[in-house]
C-alpha cells in the first residue's frame, strides 16, 4: 500500500540542524506523483461505488481504492510541506553572511 502511494512519505524528511547543510529534498515530483495516484484511487474508488453507469458496486475495489486514497493523500500533504521546510531551510542557508577568515596574528621581532 505505501508503495502505491507513499512516494512523498518515503522520499522526503525534514532538513538537518541550522549549521549543518540542510540535506533533503526538495523536489516536488513525490508530491505531485502523489496526487496523480490519489486521482487514480478517487477514481477507482468511484467506479467501485457503482457510481452512475459506470457499473456495480464491489467491496473488492473499495477495500483497495479507498486505502489507496488515503494514503495518497496524506503523503501528497506531508510531501508539501517537507519539501517547504527544505526550500525554506536551504534559502535561510544561502542568506547567511559569509565571513571572511580572521587575518594571522602579526609577525613579532623575537625578543632580546
Amino acid at each position: 500500500m505505501m508503495l502505491l502511494g507513499g512516494c512523498s512519505l518515503i522520499t522526503t524528511g525534514p532538513p538537518a540542524a541550522p549549521p549543518a547543510p540542510p540535506d533533503c529534498n526538495r523536489s516536488l515530483f513525490p508530491p505531485i506523483a502523489d496526487i496523480g495516484i490519489a486521482f487514480f484511487g478517487l477514481v477507482g474508488t468511484e467506479i467501485s461505488a457503482g457510481g452512475g453507469s459506470l457499473g456495480e458496486r464491489s467491496n473488492t475495489g473499495l477495500g483497495f481504492f479507498i486505502p489507496v486514497l488515503a494514503v495518497a493523500t496524506v503523503s501528497s500533504v506531508y510531501g508539501f510541506v517537507r519539501t517547504g521546510q527544505c526550500r525554506d531551510a536551504y534559502r535561510a542557508r544561502a542568506a547567511m553572511p559569509v565571513y571572511a577568515p580572521a587575518p594571522p596574528p602579526p609577525f613579532a621581532p623575537p625578543a632580546q
